[in-house]
């Protein structure tokens, strides 16, 4: 009974071993794509497997393509943004988050995820409406004309950092002959350089504020009231105290008188042709209108439509247009060939502007003619170059002082002002 017993179990381990061995053939001939010793079912199980596999496989080298071309497109999305901003990176771009079908991904699939994942967005510097950031007050700088190598240091960083292009030349130099009881005063932060300062010129005092800024909403107007046509009238620096300024300077006192065209927040609200006229573009650039030209009303609103003008200046002559010195002795306004106090409003370049004024000192050293301003302006290379509103008018305001010569030693009461503010949000309450 016992060999039976065992004989029994012998037969029965080699039977479960067979089957083992068996299974273990079905299995590689499985893995191995063979069909022989499968039955149908399974081999149309697999086949079902198998297919469901490679199409996975194909959409996620699909998906690697689609993140391919999304982080291509970005990347030209990227190009053409700063293209048509000047490179000021005024609206920020996101990045594409890659994605894939699978967990392993080819290397072509990775290194769209890391080009994707290195795609970094823009600072924007565009200031949204009336929401100005207020500078800092610690990046206010009072120097005097001894340090003036100091400015120029500062002028290498914001060059380094992209405010101003690698070949982009400077009015402001250590090497003019500066007022000596004066001083130079500059702000700086990554949005905004401007530096004040004051020097001789043929005996006359000059006082000048160059400014660079990323973007053209940092170039501003301020009516009184933030209303045209408002019948109440301010000091400059009691409009300047309502807005987060840098610098200002005084524009055109456009309710003075019913001359020019005047343009604000996008509308044409006077159209007189009489003066030469100063639009300012959706880039901050000079346009001007010649008081020569035949135009339309409905010819300039079409034009304040087409180039986002926000706002005209209306005073003039137009002193420097295209580097060339304009002859403006014949001007119908601003008593051009007597000796007032004189100031006027200049670019350099993109984004770049220059301030200038000829102060009062005394009875014997009063301002100068328009013509003088302009040749001495059109000296420090500026492109474009118009005249403001003067005498009693003319005033420079840096940090919320009064920094050129007052006619007079007094303020007088005015419409409007122009100035730069700062695109960075330092924290700084109101």
């Amino acid at each position: 009974m016992k060999k039976i017993r065992f004989i029994t179990g012998l037969v029965l381990g080699c039977l479960a071993w067979i089957s083992v061995v068996a299974a273990l053939l079905v299995v590689v001939k499985a893995y191995s794509g063979d069909s022989l010793y499968l039955d149908e079912d399974y081999v149309a199980r697999l086949d079902e497997t198998r297919a469901a596999d490679d199409q996975t496989s194909g959409k996620a080298g699909d998906k690697g393509k689609e993140n391919k071309q999304d982080t291509d497109s970005s990347d030209k999305t990227d190009d053409a943004n700063e293209s048509g901003n000047g490179g000021s990176g005024s609206e920020p771009l996101g990045t594409n988050d890659s994605a894939g079908g699978s967990d392993e991904k080819s290397d072509k699939e990775t290194a769209s995820s890391d080009n994707t994942a290195d795609t970094v967005s823009e600072v924007s510097y565009r200031i949204d409406g009336d929401n100005v950031p207020k500078p800092d007050p610690g990046k206010f700088v009072k120097i005097s004309n001894s340090d003036a190598g100091k400015v120029m240091d500062v002028i290498k960083e914001a060059r380094e950092n992209g405010l101003f292009s690698e070949d982009e030349k400077v009015v402001f130099s250590p090497d003019v002959e500066f007022v000596s009881w004066g001083d130079i005063r500059y702000y700086y932060d990554d949005s905004i350089f401007a530096v004040v300062w004051k020097e001789m010129k043929d005996g006359r005092y000059m006082t000048y504020g160059e400014i660079k800024v990323r973007d053209a909403s940092q170039f501003r107007r301020k009516l009184a009231d933030d209303t045209y046509g408002s019948p109440t009238q301010y000091f400059c620096t009691q409009l300047d105290e309502q807005v987060n300024s840098v610098v200002t300077m005084n524009a055109d006192f456009y309710a003075f008188r019913n001359l020019g065209i005047t343009v604000y927040d996008g509308e044409v609200h006077r159209f007189d042709k009489s003066l030469d006229v100063l639009f300012i573009d959706r880039n901050g650039d000079f346009i001007y209108y010649d008081r020569d030209t035949d135009v339309t009303k409905e010819e300039v609103e079409k034009f304040v439509k087409d180039n986002g003008v926000e706002f005209s200046l209306a005073f003039g002559p137009v002193m420097v247009k295209d580097h060339e010195l304009m002859d403006i002795s014949n001007y119908p306004i601003g008593q051009n060939n007597e000796r007032y106090s004189r100031t006027c409003l200049c670019q350099v370049d993109k984004l770049h502007y220059l301030f200038a004024n000829i102060g009062y000192f005394s009875k014997s050293n009063t301002g100068g003619t328009s013509s003088e301003l302009a040749q001495w302006v059109w000296e420090k290379g500026v492109k474009e170059a118009y005249m403001m509103d003067g005498g009693q008018t003319s005033e420079i305001i840096f940090n919320g002082e009064i920094f050129n010569l007052l006619s007079y030693g007094n303020e007088r009461t005015v419409s409007d002002m122009i100035y730069f503010a700062t695109a960075v949000d330092e924290g700084v309450e109101n």
